[in-house]
């Protein structure tokens, strides 16, 4: 088991439903796929699903890993330039302000000390560019041993990563009052500085926009220049380039980030993109078609990456998860994460319908946080994931149907709160969802139901997206489609 690198002191903020604490309850074990049950939250932009507990083969192919594509020259600086402009007084009698008598502000030490910060992140940027972890290690400063080695290792990850943009940008000088910079600040007294800074990037074939993460990064002045001493990823989840030493596996659809060595990582490829091509026959070519996987050497592991605790994680297989910063021309982070100790106690099957709904998620970006009726979204993930793998519906349904079987017939199309993990009923919830997408697909066409759903993703107030597509497209409102659903439920459960 490769060592998990300690977390950053850095807490964010918890919704009051934690999107990955997850229900104690055991999955239902069904046949085909051994009790696969996705289990879904989507606060600050998450989807997962979980995992029965039997063990299924594994079929590993030959798998030659691509050559990266090389690393783009750095951006130009961003920083305001150091030099007063250059001023002309031209002629008096023109009217113009003589050169002696200009008003132009002396430039502050406030921002000669910025800009000789942003020259050290210039370095680090070029050496990112260039692929050589030496320069990046140069800017770091050498007191704290523990500090200089967690750098080491994210150079590292860094220059072997296939990144063809990375660029560090100051965004606004920090004080002692701010959590993350604080204790810092306070141990190295006035010499030091920290700033909020945004970190843009993209990885070459993945993506067609840039990312953006945030850190906050703390300096001390050595001299005439400044070295490093603090660097903490801020995101609502962390880097997997800042938790662990990384390899990387390159498809030609999928790129996977791997620590460890803790399940076969090509036959997951083999799947992984074998589900790109399956979501793309079904949703369209819109979209990248091109999917990031993290593979956590532990579940421990997993839940450091996604700031929580993994001893909760023992039912998941995999979660989707996006993250979106920044302006015009910036995309979200986009991620899938195996949980490698879930994802190998499902079958062959298990895990490809689990990378199917999570891939979908990334396809149609329902991990990003929205008011959107989460029945649709999650309904339409596990109609893809399950469509055409054999799987019947008194599997799919079972808990379903047998509550119908008992007079206990849903009242609603499942919301929200129907899938929070304390949610006894969380089961009925996912299989109330796909039950809801496959009768669309069903009574009015597998490509009527993909159009509700882009028609809903095209409406600009989320909350009744959904409700004004049903009508445009099947001429009938959320509450004539929930009477039909309902109905239909009852029929089969007879």
């Amino acid at each position: 088991m490769t060592p998990v690198s300690s977390p950053e002191p850095f807490e964010p903020s918890t919704p009051a439903d934690d999107p990955l604490e997850w229900s104690d309850a055991e999955p239902v074990n069904r046949a085909g796929v051994n009790g696969l049950r996705p289990s879904v939250r989507r606060v600050i932009g998450v989807c997962a699903v979980l995992v029965g507990l039997a063990a299924g083969a594994l079929v590993v192919p030959a798998l030659v890993p691509q050559t990266p594509t090389p690393v783009l020259a750095p951006a130009t600086q961003t920083t305001e330039p150091t030099e007063p402009p250059d001023l002309d007084g031209g002629d008096i009698s023109g009217g113009l302000t003589p050169f002696a008598a200009s008003t132009v502000a002396p430039i502050t030490e406030q921002a000669l000390q910025r800009a000789a910060i942003q020259q050290v992140l210039d370095a680090r940027t070029r050496s990112v560019a260039l692929k050589q972890a030496e320069g990046f290690n140069q800017t770091v400063a050498s007191g704290d041993a523990s500090f200089v080695s967690q750098q080491k290792m994210l150079a590292n990850n860094l220059v072997t990563l296939p990144f063809d943009r990375w660029r560090y940008r100051i965004v606004e000088q920090l004080d002692s009052s701010d959590v993350v910079a604080g204790p810092l600040l306070r141990r190295y007294g006035t010499e030091a500085k920290s700033f909020s800074v945004e970190v843009t990037y993209h990885l070459a074939g993945f993506g067609s926009l840039d990312s953006v993460g945030a850190r906050v990064m703390t300096f001390v002045s050595k001299g005439a220049s400044w070295k490093v001493v603090g660097d903490v990823d801020t995101g609502a989840f962390r880097e997997p380039w800042d938790v662990a030493p990384l390899t990387v596996q390159t498809g030609q659809d999928v790129l996977m980030l791997i620590s460890g060595n803790a399940i076969p990582v090509q036959a997951v490829m083999k799947q992984a993109e074998e589900a790109v091509r399956s979501v793309t026959a079904i949703w369209g070519r819109d979209w990248d078609r091109r999917v990031v996987i993290v593979v956590p050497s532990s579940q421990d592991q997993l839940g450091t990456m996604l700031r929580r605790d993994g001893a909760g994680y023992s039912n998941l297989a995999a979660v989707a998860t996006a993250e979106a910063r920044g302006g015009p021309g910036v995309g979200p982070s986009d991620r899938v994460w195996i949980n490698p100790s879930g994802f190998q106690r499902i079958t062959t099957l298990g895990r490809l319908i689990v990378l199917r709904h999570e891939i979908t998620h990334v396809a149609t970006r329902a991990a990003i946080p929205s008011d959107f009726d989460i029945w649709l979204e999650e309904g339409f993930a596990d109609y893809v994931g399950y469509l055409n793998s054999g799987v019947s519906q008194k599997v799919i349904a079972s808990e379903l149907l047998a509550d119908a079987r008992a007079g206990r017939i849903p009242s609603k199309l499942p919301n929200k709160a129907d899938f929070r993990p304390t949610n006894k009923k969380l089961s009925q919830a996912y299989e109330g969802a796909w039950w809801a997408a496959r009768f669309i697909a069903d009574r009015y066409g597998q490509a009527v139901l993909i159009r509700v759903y882009r028609t809903a993703l095209a409406r600009k107030n989320q909350s009744t997206a959904v409700d004004t597509a049903l009508r445009s497209e099947l001429g009938i409102s959320t509450e004539e489609l929930t009477k039909l659903w309902q109905e239909s439920i009852r029929a089969a459960a007879r």
